[in-house]
């Protein structure tokens, strides 16, 4: 996970997912630091959500692949 909202997140991936897939996001081992713990945000730690978007990213030393999701349910 690159970066989340409240909406969706951005996700980096080994493999292409097609537009319109639903996958299920699962965050382990998250580490934050933050001054102010009650007012950072947090990504969900589980939630299913749906691939709006995906793209190859630049290529290196492994191919990987850029995923544009959007939650299924509200925070």
């Amino acid at each position: 996970m690159i970066n989340f909202s409240t909406a969706g997140a951005f996700l980096e991936s080994l493999f292409p997912v097609s537009p319109g897939a639903s996958i299920l996001i699962q965050v382990k081992d998250y580490i934050f630091t933050c001054e102010e713990p009650d007012r950072c945000p947090w990504p969900r730690t589980v939630v299913l959500a749906e691939v709006k978007w995906c793209s190859e990213l630049e290529a290196d030393a492994e191919r990987r692949f850029g995923l544009g999701v959007q939650y299924h349910s509200p925070a």
